[in-house]
């Protein structure tokens, strides 16, 4: 199953579409990840994403690897949505802190 993953401001607070529950704005995770059920997973918000994506000159495989460091099939998992592993989704906000 395919789940994807949105924030939108509504009214003082943000609506994560992913649980489809209303949270106050002061207790969303800032730090960049979303953390699962699932102790080995976790989601990278979608602002992180969107601007991760405009420091890429290319969407390839190559220039993934050489700009943040994960394959490209970790990209294509945090573009659509879709949790990655939580010690990679750590270490790439770590790496890319200067970005955001």
């Amino acid at each position: 199953m395919n789940v994807g993953f949105e924030e939108v401001k509504s009214q003082g607070s943000r609506v994560n579409r992913f649980i489809k529950s209303r949270v106050p704005s002061s207790s969303f995770p800032t730090d960049g990840l979303i953390h699962t059920d699932v102790p080995s997973l976790s989601y990278v918000n979608a602002w992180v994403v969107e601007k991760l994506s405009s420091h890429l000159r290319a969407h390839t495989a190559e220039c993934v690897m050489e700009t943040f460091g994960i394959s490209i099939n970790t990209w294509t998992k945090m573009k659509k949505g879709l949790p990655i592993r939580r010690s990679v989704a750590e270490r790439l906000l770590e790496r890319v802190d200067p970005y955001l």
